[in-house]
Parts: structure tokens; sequence; C-alpha cells
């Protein structure tokens, strides 16, 4: 959603960064070239707490200088560590913070340090957003209720189908007309694609020749495919990892599932329902 947003500003004229504490060794989203990317490359664990220390008290101060040079009329921070950081970055200088929850907190279980760093800095943004009014009643419980704001996630426009580069294993296994299950999400519990490969060995459909697909990576890669394999589903799984353009396999699926425990707002769900799939959700609580 950050490099969307980025795209879409940069589009209409406004001067855009985008600053990250990591390297662009990983970058996967296209910016547009009117984005300027500002790398900070410093995010890595000290060697011991006197290091921890002095580490992020010079992130800190780099970010604050690199903020105050680009001399933005406002920023946007996502995700609760990085809106802490930024709160404290940033204090004193006058420059207006919006800071943005993208999942539900109530859920998403963090640590009692960093719990208590998020009700304490969160006050001091200029304004805090959040995806659904659930949520928002929570953040009504930590900021003046005229700083908390509800904006949903919006569908960037999706691609016309092509045909999927795949590899001969993929061929075999999903390129041959077989129906497919697409599933999108981190390979995290979170997501619960454990509670989809269950449901999908239960009805059956992998031996009336259904292929379940589920793009993304994680640390449940093994987990889940070892889950596979012990429901004798093992050759109908396919997790083709990180893809440059889901939308591709939006295209070819004949239904989407979210099997997610909990949500901020689901970009999947929204560009699965965009490109007309048969959508089945977790009632997830926000």
């Amino acid at each position: 959603m950050i490099s969307e947003m980025a795209n879409r500003w940069a589009e209409a004229g406004y001067e855009v960064a985008l600053l990250t504490l990591w390297g662009t060794d990983n970058d996967h989203y296209n910016l547009n070239p009117g984005v300027q990317r500002l790398v900070l490359d410093f995010w890595r664990r000290a060697g011991s707490p006197g290091c921890f220390v002095t580490d992020r008290i010079r992130l800190l101060l780099r970010i604050r200088k690199t903020v105050r040079a680009f001399n933005p009329d406002a920023v946007v921070s996502f995700i609760d560590l990085i809106n802490i950081i930024m709160v404290i970055a940033l204090a004193g200088t006058k420059i207006p913070l919006i800071i943005s929850e993208r999942i539900d907190p109530r859920h998403h279980a963090i640590s009692r340090c960093r719990s208590l760093a998020r009700r304490i800095s969160y006050p001091y943004s200029s304004a805090l957003v959040v995806q659904t009014n659930s949520v928002a009643n929570w953040a009504k419980g930590i900021l003046p209720v005229s700083k908390v704001e509800v904006i949903p996630n919006f569908v960037r426009p999706l691609p016309e189908p092509r045909d999927v580069p795949e590899s001969a294993d993929q061929t075999d296994r999903a390129g041959h007309g077989q129906p497919i299950i697409l599933a999108m999400g981190r390979l995290v519990r979170q997501k619960g694609h454990d509670l989809l490969i269950r449901a999908f060995a239960m009805t059956g459909a992998a031996h009336a020749g259904w292929r379940l697909v589920i793009l993304g990576e994680g640390p449940e890669r093994q987990n889940l495919e070892n889950l596979a394999i012990s429901l004798g589903i093992g050759d109908a799984v396919i997790m083709p990892g990180v893809v440059d353009e889901p939308a591709d396999w939006l295209h070819k699926a004949k239904l989407f599932v979210l099997p997610s425990r909990y949500e901020g707002f689901p970009n999947a769900l929204l560009e699965a329902m965009a490109c007309g799939l048969p959508v089945i959700s977790a009632n997830c609580p926000s």
C-alpha cells in the first residue's frame, strides 16, 4: 500500500519520497520514477545491550536528519514499531506525522514493552489511520477521537490476463487446465494456510483434479509442505513463492479463499473480488 500510495501521489504531481530502514536488495514493488528512494539500510540486531542502545539512538538521529533534509509537508508511517520510531525521531520538528495501523492490533500480539511504547507515543502523532470501524474503537482508547481516521484500502488497477510463465514442474501440476483454488499471503500462522490445506484435503477435490495454489513466502513454508504431504495431497498443493504479478494467477483461478485468522483490510481479498472471482473468506474479527 505504501508503494501504491506513493505512486498515486507522484502521478498527481506531489513531490514524494519513500524512506526505508532496509536496503534495496529485497525490493519487490515497482515505484513511479518520480518517487525519490531514501535508503538508510540501518536495520540490524545489535550484538550487545550497549550496542543496541547506541545503534537505536544513531538510527533515530539519522531518520530525523534525513526527513528534515527532505523537508516534507507531512510524513506517513506504517506499522506499529516504525510508527513508534517515527514519533520519537520527529519529536519537536513540528512536521505533521500520520501513523497507520495495518493489521488488527487487538489480535496481533506484540511485546509488553512495545505495547506500552505504542500507548505512550501514539498520542503525539497528528493522526492515526486505521482500516475498519472496529479497530477505530480500539484506537479511541489510546488517542483522542479527533485524531482517529478510518480509511479502507483501495484496489490498484489490475492488469489484463496474460500467459503465466511457469516452470516445468508447475506446468505439469497446474498448467494443463486443472481448476485452481487460489490463496495469497505471507506464509505465517496468521494467514491460516494450514486451515486451508486441511479443508482442501477434507473435500477430496485434489483427487478430482483440483489444485490449491498458495502465493507468498514465509517461515511456515516447510510446515505447510509437510502438512500437505502428511494429508496425501502434496502433489496438489503448489506454492510458487512471491510472484511478480499475482493478478496473473487471479485470472487463472476458479475460486479464491482467504483463510486468515485475523486481518487488517486484506488487499488480496479486494483484488480477487475485483477480478470477479468467487470468494470464500474466513470471518475475520475486524
